[in-house]
């Protein structure tokens, strides 16, 4: 049997108390193994290896439900038929699923009291970091250069952080040859013209002749 593919829907069942968990599997007798290996294999803190831990695993029986590769749509089938989401049921479910079935589907889940804790205090530490630090987030003038370098995939030297320099000095003092006004950088030319201001460092360079219906020269 071990030899054989399966592809389906499971149940787990809790002798004792007649609680299920329906689970989904291309191979079933594979996961039946799994299930059957050390609690550390199952996933970490779900239910079901929190109750076969509790009540011993000579107290649980496994079956085969329907073969089917259709495998989400039944999983959410047969969780909702034995009520099984102790998540959505609370103490009226009747199993041990923390969801409502389909490998993408995490509606129902909820987080245990001490998940909200954990995670709680997680947050709070991380605000503190960045409360206390005034740099958080920010990058130094040279940092910048080196990921602006870096994005171009070329290597980060000094004379290359110099002629970054040098070129953006270089688009600097305008002055809008049709009226005669005076700016000081492209982001000014924006506030008044923003069609203009974005080819105007090409009229400067002489690969255009106007920008946004103006012509462009450096002061």
């Amino acid at each position: 049997m071990k030899n054989i593919k399966i592809s389906g829907i499971y149940k787990i069942i809790n002798n004792i108390n007649g609680k299920v968990y329906i689970g989904q599997s291309k191979n079933i007798c594979a996961r039946f193994g799994a299930h059957k290996g050390p609690y550390k294999k199952l996933r970490r803190g779900s239910l079901l290896s929190k109750k076969i831990e509790q009540y011993g695993l000579e107290n649980f029986s496994f079956e085969i439900l329907k073969e089917t590769y259709d495998l989400d749509k039944w999983e959410r089938f047969f969780i909702w038929w034995f009520r099984s989401n102790v998540c959505r049921w609370g103490k009226e479910a009747k199993g041990y699923n923390m969801t409502d079935g389909g490998q993408k589907n995490k509606s129902g889940y909820r987080h245990s009291e001490k998940d909200k804790k954990n995670i709680g205090k997680h947050s709070l530490i991380m605000w503190s970091k960045r409360e206390n630090n005034w740099t958080w987030g920010k990058h130094t003038e040279e940092a910048k250069i080196k990921i602006s370098v870096g994005n171009t995939k070329e290597r980060y030297t000094e004379k290359r952080a110099q002629n970054i320099s040098k070129t953006k000095s270089k688009y600097l003092n305008f002055i809008c040859i049709n009226t005669g006004e005076y700016f000081e950088t492209i982001r000014d030319i924006y506030k008044k013209y923003p069609k203009a201001a974005r080819h105007v460092r090409e009229c400067i360079d002489g690969t255009r002749k106007s920008s946004g219906g103006l012509k462009w020269k450096l002061k």
